[in-house]
């Protein structure tokens, strides 16, 4: 199965907690027997803050 997802709130990034943050990404499910067996979690390396693109980098 395959999961949409997408996360709104204050910014978790250092210096931006006063801006609202979008983050996207995508679950996969594996299941077997009814239950999940694997999940796999994808998400994009930029955020939206106050509707702007930014890329995140590494600290």
């Amino acid at each position: 199965m395959l999961f949409r997802w997408q996360l709104d709130s204050p910014s978790f990034e250092k210096g931006q907690g006063d801006k609202h943050e979008a983050r996207r990404g995508l679950d996969v499910l594996h299941f077997r027997d009814g239950k999940i067996v694997e999940k796999l979690t994808y998400s994009k390396t930029t955020i939206e803050l106050d509707g702007e693109r930014v890329r995140l980098t590494t600290q």
